[in-house]
């Protein structure tokens, strides 16, 4: 599994490539939207994590990036992880279709099985081949038998 993570707090990108490396997943991580975007060139990735909040960056350019990805190869998955926001900035948050709203702070057992679920039922409901619904990799294997609490 091929992960991005976009987030302006260094720990955090750090923190979320060591619990999914952990798993087996190959990480990329990225300060700011626009390395994100760049990224995005370079990779294709299963899922996206990205923090909505950006000091001077709107989030919008990378999530209207992946939901025309999704429409060329139906495989990119974002994920927003999002800090501590007003009502009102939640609520226009909100309006954004994506597959999962996560608040900070937030378990790194429950990010996990967010990413794993989303992945898993995007795949189902989108797969790119036929192959991709039968053969899973040693890794994804793993993923599978993955038990959280």
């Amino acid at each position: 599994m091929d992960i991005l993570t976009v987030d302006n707090d260094c720990d955090t990108r750090e923190l979320y490539k060591i619990v999914f490396e952990d798993y087996g997943a190959n990480v990329v991580t990225a300060g700011s939207v626009i390395a994100g975007m760049e990224a995005l060139d370079s990779q294709a990735f299963d899922a996206v994590i990205c923090e909505i909040r950006f000091a001077g960056e709107s989030v919008y350019p990378l999530i209207q990036k992946l939901r025309f990805m999704d429409q060329i190869s139906g495989r990119t998955t974002p994920i927003l992880v999002t800090s501590t926001c007003p009502s009102a900035e939640l609520t226009r948050h909100l309006t954004v279709k994506v597959e999962a709203y996560l608040l900070k702070p937030i378990a790194l057992s429950h990010l996990v099985e967010a990413v794993w679920n989303t992945v898993f039922w995007s795949k189902i409901t989108h797969p790119s081949g036929i192959l991709e619904l039968g053969y899973k990799s040693k890794s994804e294997q793993e993923w599978a038998l993955l038990n959280i609490a």
